[in-house]
């Protein structure tokens, strides 16, 4: 309007004051001078960090309205600001460091971001991203390489070499499931989290063997071949024969069918080169399963754990008094060992859970003792360590027990409503993880894949609740 007619200023300086945050930046952007310098500069100041994005994206557009630094922002509370000041930091050449950093946010819009930007400044780091960074730090780091069509043929080296870890991956997990009989949970899980990082390492090996013309039919050919259907596993692997590479793509082709990864290991064996990997919760879960199952390495795990650069794998190894089942305080890792026994959280990654892992408070109730009043703010959650917890209705019935595992009052954090019911401490007490609530929001709201499956098991439970043929006494832990 500015451009087309001067006697729409005034229209438009009206704007500087409008409660929008993205209209009052672009007013500010229009009208420039000290006015609009001075609105910008105010905005980048407020405590609203959607406030503070749109001032960000109106300098990105006319840098002439502020001079920011932008590294000061890449800790901010609010995603939007660190996503907009990884972006601003592509111009930087010295802005490698920081940009790595950003590459393993909690918030894939600031990974991404990151990664793009990364690329521009120095493509090497990616690469070494890539190689040894954290699973959600490679996944966003390959997926930026493969947009800009990284054609050296380092996709190639770095696939060929994915592959050998992929085999390396499946003869530990094989090794750590030989025992049947009183495994551990760290031992579980950590077989869990092989077969899941060894899916995860397979298909990446796919979508990087493709080329610019068949990769976008990667994704589909990728499913295919970790397909628990034979016949859908097979034309997978055809179709990957006759799209990439194709002695790598042979090579892939034996593993995905269950070929000859090497004799596994003894179980003792494959804790031990656990114990050294460059996967710190490997290290960890690893050195937990050592510990719990008092196997004869123990001082020797105690001792590489303490060394450890890592304090989760520092704290991987407690002392006797200290172990979950007393009444020591809870570390990290064990913390995450209960989180994944929840069902809505057992197909996460450590590193998410880690993420959930530091909003959690450990809290002790007396039998009998009430936790949380029918009418009390749903302000948090409970995640149960020991012990259990009855949801009980006016007058004392019992709607449901939550045990061991399992979690109480996700449901009222969600709809963020009064409980609806009284919860009570079982008769042998209750020991639990307390979820802050708002920071169980905004990792929802940063991380999908937490909230995609605790939305799968809100609707199993919603499922069984109105369902008459449900298991008996099935409710809602709606509180």
């Amino acid at each position: 309007l500015l451009n087309r007619d001067h006697a729409s200023f005034p229209a438009i300086a009206s704007a500087l004051d409008d409660p929008d945050n993205e209209v009052r930046a672009h007013a500010a952007r229009i009208v420039g001078g000290h006015r609009g310098r001075r609105v910008i500069e105010e905005m980048m100041k407020a405590d609203d960090g959607e406030a503070v994005a749109a001032a960000m994206k109106c300098i990105i557009a006319d840098p002439g309205l502020a001079r920011i630094d932008a590294r000061r922002f890449v800790d901010h509370p609010d995603r939007r600001v660190r996503a907009i000041a990884a972006e601003m930091l592509a111009g930087r050449g010295d802005s490698a460091t920081v940009l790595k950093q950003l590459l393993d946010d909690g918030s894939a819009d600031v990974r991404n971001a990151a990664a793009k930007a990364l690329i521009r400044v120095d493509r090497a780091a990616v690469h070494d991203v890539l190689e040894h960074g954290s699973v959600r730090a490679r996944e966003t780091a390959l997926q930026a390489l493969i947009a800009e069509d990284e054609s050296d043929g380092y996709l190639r080296t770095w696939a060929a070499t994915e592959i050998d870890r992929a085999s390396e991956l499946n003869r530990w997990r094989t090794a750590i499931e030989a025992r049947v009989d009183g495994a551990s949970i760290a031992a579980e899980y950590l077989a869990r989290v092989l077969a899941k990082r060894e899916r995860m390492v397979e298909r990446w090996v796919v979508t990087a063997l493709g080329t610019q013309s068949t990769r976008a039919a990667l994704p589909l050919v990728a499913r295919g071949a970790i397909s628990g259907d034979a016949e859908t596993k097979a034309e997978a692997l055809e179709a990957i024969e006759s799209i990439a590479d194709r002695t790598l793509a042979r090579r892939l082709s034996a593993l995905l069918e269950g070929g000859d990864n090497g004799t596994p290991p003894y179980r003792l064996q494959a804790l031990r080169e656990l114990t050294a990997d460059h996967q710190y919760w490997f290290r960890a879960l690893a050195a937990r399963t050592i510990f719990d199952e008092l196997v004869q390495d123990l001082d020797a795990a105690a001792d590489a754990a303490a060394a450890d650069d890592s304090t989760v794998v520092q704290t991987a190894i407690p002392e006797y008094e200290t172990r979950l089942k007393t009444n020591g305080e809870l570390t990290v890792i064990d913390a995450i060992l209960t989180l994944q026994l929840a069902p809505m959280f057992e197909n996460l990654d450590p590193e998410e859970l880690e993420a959930l892992a530091h909003l959690t408070e450990e809290r002790n109730f007396e039998p009998g003792e009430v936790v949380y009043s029918k009418g009390s703010p749903g302000d948090e959650l409970l995640m149960i360590v020991a012990g259990s917890a009855s949801i009980q209705a006016e007058g004392g019935s019992v709607l449901a027990v939550a045990g061991e595992g399992e979690p109480v009052g996700e449901l009222g954090v969600l709809r963020k409503q009064p409980r609806m019911a009284d919860i009570v401490a079982g008769e042998e007490g209750l020991r639990a993880l307390v979820i802050e609530g708002g920071g169980f929001m905004k990792l929802l709201e940063e991380q999908p894949s937490m909230a995609t499956a605790l939305m799968g098991k809100l609707a199993e439970r919603i499922a069984l609740t109105v369902d008459p043929t449900g298991a008996a006494g099935s409710a809602p832990a709606e509180l």
